[in-house]
């Protein structure tokens, strides 16, 4: 990309990259990596419980990588401009495509120490492989006719293929999971929508009332949004949510402290 581009146009995508993607990864890998691979580890004999945590684990990720890569996607207009400045405005084509490929990583990243604990790490290899062969020649081709957009969109569909693929071999181990992994996300993707849509719907009127493009909107923008995403994720998933918000009481040791903090437990005929 370099030689046939120039290295400025490889400066906007590798901006573009590091930044819609490093977060994502961040969180997928401390929490896949450090946390859920001894849990996997642990339930490796016993398959229905270690699908269940399987599937929990991508549901819990999905509900923070949706929001945020999707809102990336519908702010990077203003967002770009405002943050980087209006020099860095020509990365947001290739920003907004990354963002669609971060939403790949939940699937893909709790594969691996999926793999690994069930003494099946080849699995690992092979999806890396097939991510290769369809990466190098997409990034190539699309780069040479659409520049770094191309390079992105090569990038994002070779990590579309992998993450299918992963579901596929998740499946082989653990049955029943590849529909029940597709489905668990069409929540978090419907609150991400409606969020999206309602962020693009008032963006002229906070703009307006900022006085133009600054961080007084772009900040207004996030909190409408996170606060339509959090009411859409209580009202389609409270017990998820309401099961993460114990953990982090507990972890905190805030329930020992504030008893009234830890949530309710049902009597027996309730």
């Amino acid at each position: 990309m370099g030689r046939t581009l120039g290295l400025r146009q490889v400066g906007y995508y590798s901006k573009a990259f590091d930044i819609t993607t490093r977060l994502g990864d961040m969180l997928a890998n401390a929490l896949f990596g450090q946390v859920l691979f001894p849990s996997y580890a642990r339930l490796q004999n016993e398959p229905e419980r270690l699908r269940r945590a399987y599937l929990k684990s991508t549901s819990l990720v999905f509900m923070f990588i949706v929001p945020m890569a999707l809102g990336l996607l519908v702010t990077a207009p203003i967002l770009v401009p405002v943050l980087l400045g209006a020099k860095w405005a020509p990365m947001i084509p290739a920003w907004q495509i990354f963002c669609l490929y971060g939403m790949t990583r939940p699937i893909s990243t709790n594969a691996s120490p999926l793999f690994l604990a069930v003494g099946k790490p080849r699995n690992n290899m092979t999806a890396a492989l097939l991510l290769i062969a369809v990466m190098v020649p997409g990034v190539l081709v699309l780069s040479a006719r659409y520049g770094i957009v191309g390079a992105a969109i090569g990038v994002w569909a070779a990590h579309v293929v992998a993450m299918l693929f992963n579901v596929y071999q998740v499946e082989r181990i653990l049955p029943q999971t590849a529909l029940k992994t597709l489905t668990n996300a069409l929540p978090f993707l419907f609150a991400g929508g409606v969020m999206s849509l309602a962020v693009i719907l008032l963006q002229d009127p906070i703009i307006r009332l900022s006085g133009g493009e600054n961080v007084t909107a772009v900040s207004a923008l996030i909190a409408i949004g996170a606060l339509v995403y959090l009411a859409l994720i209580l009202l389609l998933q409270r017990p998820l949510v309401v099961e993460l918000y114990e953990l982090f009481i507990k972890a905190l040791g805030l329930d020992r402290r504030w008893p009234r903090l830890a949530p309710r437990r049902p009597r027996p005929t309730e």
